[in-house]
């Protein structure tokens, strides 16, 4: 009986000197953590809303106006396709032509065709290098005022709040948020951007 019992209180020993090394082990994985972070507390950190600056800087609608011109020339390229197809089914089905002078129109129209694709390609060519220009120009005054505002805030970091190529901000108070801020100063920046002096520049 007492061999049991002297078992039974030296398992407990054991178990309850396991204990305080677990429990000791936690708290100061706890508290190294904490003080990890604690390192942090000085950083001021602000927040952009770029889905809301996209919608309401209005130096973006260029980019309207850029996509309006490329549907343009997409529908004028397929209505002169269509066109040039139309006349030549015309010209091969016309009876009264000799073979030669069917020949001789059909290579007229390939060639006629052959200029205006070319002529749409470089206009297509000329707005995709119009829209890069455009997405630069912009992204250089956005990244200049962000950085002034953060310099008159005092902020250290600024992070992107709708986005799916960086991290997600779950929460974030309110008085954080500095989009407001940089949708005015965009605003005045750049109200509006004049798409033929960006294009000459």
């Amino acid at each position: 009986m007492y061999n049991q019992n002297s078992n039974k209180f030296i398992i407990a020993c054991i178990c309850a000197f396991i204990g305080l090394c677990v429990s000791a082990t936690i708290y100061t994985y706890r508290d190294s953590r904490n003080s990890r972070i604690q390192c942090f507390d000085g950083v001021k950190i602000g927040v952009l809303n770029s889905l809301r600056l996209k919608t309401e800087a209005t130096c973006f609608n260029a980019h309207d106006e850029i996509s309006k011109k490329i549907m343009e020339v997409i529908n004028d390229s397929n209505e002169i396709t269509e066109k040039i197809r139309i006349e030549a089914d015309s010209i091969k089905k016309n009876k009264t032509l000799s073979q030669k002078e069917k020949t001789y129109r059909l290579t007229n129209l390939e060639l006629r065709w052959d200029k205006l694709s070319k002529q749409k390609k470089n206009e297509m060519k000329n707005l995709q290098h119009l829209e890069t220009k455009l997405t630069n120009y912009i992204q250089n005054k956005i990244i200049k005022i962000i950085g002034d505002i953060a310099k008159m805030y005092k902020i250290d970091i600024v992070l992107n709040k709708e986005t799916k190529d960086t991290i997600f901000i779950f929460y974030h108070k309110k008085s954080m948020d500095i989009t407001d801020s940089v949708i005015d100063k965009l605003n005045q920046v750049i109200p509006t951007v004049n798409l033929k002096e960006l294009e000459n520049d």
